[in-house]
């Protein structure tokens, strides 16, 4: 087994090899004007290795299908500058490959089933993302972008541009958005993280244990989730502000009532968990089994029916179980605790307790 090496520049002039054996490919046209290449196609079959590099130099030239790949193989294509006219309209990338782009803009992107893909792209509009290796990267650049899909195990980092869809495959995957609106976040199996910007968006989950994790938006601004199966959990750690959030309600919450909506909306639908922010804030659960988080500050935990679990943290909090067998932790400082109905275990510090039917400790 012998491991090929296959290295070239694309300049929009000068000519291309391929590999050895086969003709070079020529580019019609004269610069300055555009200049244009149909077909770029290497493929190298059978045992041996192939790495490839592609390094994009040059301005005002395209190419309507570009590929390098094999039976076994890494493929590298980097943006040399910033230098502006450079567009590829199908990029292939094969089983593995690195991608590291600035200004070409790619409108159609395809990766195959291998083990990996990591992309960065850039500043041009792209219309699709399509990755299936076992682990995928993507981060956007400054340009805007149609969709993305992706199988396996993902990290996908989108910047402050506008998305039209993610979708996501059955690893445990980690999408983040900025300050654009993400038209549509949908995620599949596996134990996903979501991480919304500020710029909010509609995000679905799949199957598995998921987190979802809220920023502050601008002025009436909002996020919409939807939960499925598994334990799922909306956070609100990162706010600056109390929160007011109750699972029973399905329409649209103002979080920060305080603020008027100047901190955004979310509404829920499936959702089981809730962790508040540092300040004080008021956690309400529905007819589920929950857990609420209260953390910092003085809280308001109430886990209404089902077997929740009610974590006060640091602060005076005040913590009522409702009906069901709950457990209730009061945390640091001094805390009112009431089991309510049903066989109650409660853990406190400093704290006064009410409505026991179980266990202090």
């Amino acid at each position: 087994m012998a491991t090929k090496l296959h290295n070239i520049t694309v300049d929009g002039i000068n000519d291309i090899p391929r590999l050895s054996g086969t003709s070079v490919r020529t580019w019609s046209g004269t610069p300055p004007d555009i200049t244009r290449m149909d077909i770029y196609s290497e493929y190298l079959a059978g045992p041996d290795d192939l790495v490839a590099t592609a390094d994009l130099t040059g301005s005002n030239w395209a190419i309507r299908y570009f590929r390098i790949a094999g039976d076994k193989h890494h493929t590298t294509i980097t943006d040399l500058n910033d230098d502006p006219g450079r567009r590829i309209e199908m990029l292939v990338l094969g089983l593995n490959s690195d991608v590291d782009l600035i200004s070409t803009r790619v409108d159609h992107m395809v990766g195959w089933d291998g083990d990996s893909h990591d992309v960065q792209l850039g500043s041009g509009y792209t219309s699709s993302v399509q990755l299936d290796a076992e682990t995928n990267n993507v981060r956007t650049g400054s340009g805007d972008i149609g969709s993305i899909r992706t199988s396996g195990t993902s990290t996908i980092e989108i910047g402050d541009v506008w998305v039209g869809s993610v979708r996501t495959g059955n690893g445990d995957d980690t999408i983040t958005t900025g300050s654009k609106f993400a038209e549509f976040i949908g995620t599949s199996k596996g134990n996903d993280t979501v991480n919304i910007g500020s710029g909010g968006g509609l995000v679905w989950l799949g199957s598995g244990d998921d987190i979802i994790r809220i920023s502050e938006m601008e002025q009436d601004g909002g996020v919409s989730v939807n939960g499925s199966s598994g334990q799922d959990t909306l956070d609100f750690s990162s706010f600056s502000q109390g929160i007011s959030f109750d699972l029973n309600n399905h329409g649209w919450q103002d979080v920060a009532p305080a603020t008027n909506g100047a901190l955004g909306y979310v509404s829920q639908l499936g959702m089981e968990n809730l962790i508040g922010s540092h300040k004080d804030d008021t956690l309400t659960g529905d007819q589920g089994d929950n857990v609420l988080r209260g953390k910092k500050g003085f809280d308001t935990l109430s886990g209404q029916d089902g077997h929740d679990v009610l974590r006060g943290d640091d602060g005076n909090d005040t913590i009522h179980g409702g009906a069901g067998n709950d457990r209730i932790f009061g945390g640091n400082q001094y805390d009112i605790l009431h089991g309510g109905d049903g066989n109650d275990v409660v853990w406190g510090g400093q704290w006064q307790g009410q409505g026991v039917s179980g266990q202090w400790q």
